[in-house]
């Protein structure tokens, strides 16, 4: 488990992380690339406001916008109903496609009127965002095109959290956020960077993952009371696997909370505020920007002198 604070300025790369099967192989065909056999679920908290791609539009209001005459070669011949295959079909020759193409497909994008994008639930934002990209990258970067047509485009006010599975496809464009995510550096990336750093297509798109997994709600990540806190201000972030969780511990200025120990280590973080942490028999300083390593099995007390954020990673 790894824990970090990010503050995205531009489009990070359309990427997945491999699951742990896949991890192995290329782990053992390319250790210098692939360091590791781990694969990387991740949580990203929002700090501030926090915009993302992330998962998979439905399907019909994908196939909807993909009867637009530039954007029907991608259909596979035949196709008279969009599935999970027909999606990852789309993906793959979008991909493939030469940089003309990509180019004169976002120039006609450009040309529809706002009224038919947001008729088929494509909000109006969409056209600053082909701008956007295109400033950040280039307008024959095929990644453009997928964001835009086929996934969930997200903003997260603070306290907001996505859970990112393996495999799991995402983009994140800008704002602050903490994440935490099982310890591996793998990644596939299928556009938005250079061109040499995109990874084989076929393997890029054949490993995402297209199931319910990957829908909007299925994404978001709620934050609920959690039974660690004794005093009722400590929050949980519980994702859908059994290897860490996240908690927010939100207090205000005087008041004290008890975390209960937890099987596993606890690695926190001090957003905003001061006061103090006890446990194992020491008691420190607890400021803005302070990291805690907290032991398993540590029971730790937090007093708060002014209104106190921590975010905390924690093995269950």
């Amino acid at each position: 488990m790894t824990d970090f604070i990010l503050s995205i300025g531009k489009a990070l790369p359309l990427q997945i992380h491999p699951n742990k099967s896949l991890a192995a192989k290329l782990h053992e065909k390319d250790p210098e690339k692939f360091s590791d056999t781990n694969h990387k679920p991740e949580i990203a908290v929002a700090l501030s406001q926090f915009e993302l791609f992330a998962g998979w539009r439905d399907l019909g209001q994908i196939s909807a916008i993909f009867n637009i005459p530039s954007l029907r070669r991608f259909i596979p011949e035949g196709s008279h109903s969009w599935n999970e295959e027909t999606l990852r079909s789309v993906v793959r020759g979008i991909l493939k496609a030469d940089e003309q193409t990509v180019q004169n497909i976002e120039e006609d994008l450009k040309r529809q009127s706002q009224e038919d994008i947001e008729k088929l639930g494509y909000p109006s934002s969409m056209f600053e965002l082909i701008r956007r990209l295109q400033s950040q990258y280039s307008a024959t970067d095929p990644g453009v095109l997928i964001a835009i047509l086929c996934m969930n485009y997200l903003v997260l006010e603070p306290g907001e959290a996505i859970f990112i599975p393996a495999d799991g496809v995402h983009c994140y464009l800008s704002g602050d956020i903490v994440e935490c995510m099982a310890r591996s550096n793998n990644m596939l990336s299928g556009g938005l960077c250079p061109v040499a750093d995109r990874d084989n297509i076929d393997l890029f798109s054949e490993t995402l993952k297209i199931d319910s997994s990957t829908r909007v709600d299925n994404l978001r990540l709620p934050a609920n009371p959690s039974k660690d806190g004794a005093s009722g201000h400590t929050l949980v972030y519980q994702p859908p696997i059994s290897e860490f969780d996240m908690i927010r511990i939100e207090m205000t200025a005087g008041t004290e909370e008890l975390i209960w120990n937890h099987k596993g280590p606890t690695v926190a973080i001090v957003v905003s505020g001061e006061g103090t942490i006890r446990g194992d028999g020491k008691e420190l300083a607890v400021k803005t920007g302070f990291i805690f390593f907290i032991a398993a099995e540590t029971e730790t007390m937090l007093r708060a002198k002014t209104g106190l954020r921590i975010y905390a990673a924690v093995i269950r």
